[in-house]
């Protein structure tokens, strides 16, 4: 093989993966009029952390949050990490985001609010995990709140509750 050839084989690998990055998730990483969440595919906002998440993509330009190589992925790891903070006790909406959203980098009284006003479930309710419709409004409004109101457009109340039965 020439190398003109395999200059071209390369090119068209490298083409290849930034196609299936970007196709396989409806928010291209470079779309920078999107929020900061829906462009790493990390809907939920999770920060980096040595957890090495399914579909995690590495070395990406953002130091601070997680990436991930479709929006299912980045949604599926969002669910896990709620799962996680729900079985550490932190059952009810008040306590999950506090410790998600903590008051030292957020106002976390006001995403409360804004949860609690989405859902329709009060604060210091308890929810039960099993209780996956709960869990998938909880997490579609945590969605909303860190992305705004375009995120309804493509974490849907369906898609959430589809990732949310396929993570259990």
């Amino acid at each position: 093989m020439t190398s003109k050839a395999k200059l071209a084989l390369a090119s068209l690998g490298a083409l290849t993966l930034a196609l299936t990055m970007t196709s396989s998730s409806p928010t291209p990483f470079a779309n920078k009029s999107l929020p900061r969440g829906l462009r790493n595919n990390n809907p939920l906002n999770l920060k980096k952390t040595a957890i090495k998440w399914q579909n995690e993509v590495v070395n990406t330009l953002d130091s601070v949050f997680e990436s991930f190589g479709t929006l299912a992925g980045g949604l599926r790891a969002g669910i896990r990490n709620a799962r996680t903070q729900y079985n550490r006790g932190n059952n009810t909406i008040a306590k999950l985001i506090y410790v998600w959203a903590p008051p030292s980098e957020n106002n976390t009284a006001n995403y409360i609010k804004q949860v609690v006003k989405a859902t329709g479930i009060q604060a210091g309710q308890p929810f039960a995990w099993s209780d996956r419709e709960t869990v998938a409004q909880i997490i579609y409004a945590i969605s909303l709140h860190e992305n705004g109101p375009i995120a309804a457009k493509y974490t849907t109340l369906d898609f959430v509750r589809n990732e949310v039965k396929n993570v259990g």
